[in-house]
């Protein structure tokens, strides 16, 4: 049996490979999409909620960057990822960083500002990490991620930090 999914296209329900990957364009730029599965079979009705979520992701997106922007504003890890870059990286990196943001935004939000989804992963088997969005102000500069974990309801569960 099969299933047509939103961007990654039709997938064997009763012979799933452990990972699909696709690309979807927001805003200009494409953001990887992972589909990942721990049994090589799964039930069309295990998958709704997922067909949702990719059906909805300019709205789960939204839903990140706000968020991000609570992290950021009431000093949880978004803060901390912040002023750890803030101090950890050069002069040099900090103005490349922040070439092209606004001119009245301080320090901390410039950098709050390039953050950018990086990859969103989709575990149709996990009910509390359902999906799985990652932010970074790039891989040439730091290795560390945010990574926000969202429930098949796409409500948000987690937010933390990877390396």
């Amino acid at each position: 049996m099969s299933v047509n999914l939103p961007y990654f296209g039709v997938i064997a329900i009763d012979e799933l490979s452990d990972y699909y990957q696709a690309d979807y364009n927001y805003e200009g730029k494409n953001i990887p999409l992972d589909l990942n599965f721990d049994d090589t079979e799964i039930s069309s009705g295990d998958l709704s909620d997922t067909i949702v979520a990719l059906q909805s992701l300019p709205q789960l997106i939204s839903t990140a960057y706000i968020e991000l922007k609570k992290s950021y504003q009431t000093n949880g890890v978004v803060k901390q990822y912040i002023n750890r870059h803030m101090s950890g990286l050069s002069a040099q990196q900090l103005e490349t960083l922040f070439t092209g943001t606004a001119d009245d935004l301080n320090k901390e939000q410039k950098m709050l500002s390039q953050l950018k989804i990086v990859r969103i992963g989709f575990y149709p088997e996990d009910i509390l990490d359902t999906i799985t969005i990652d932010f970074s102000i790039g891989y040439d500069l730091t290795d560390t991620i945010i990574v926000m974990n969202f429930n098949s309801k796409m409500q948000l569960e987690d937010i933390g930090q990877e390396s």
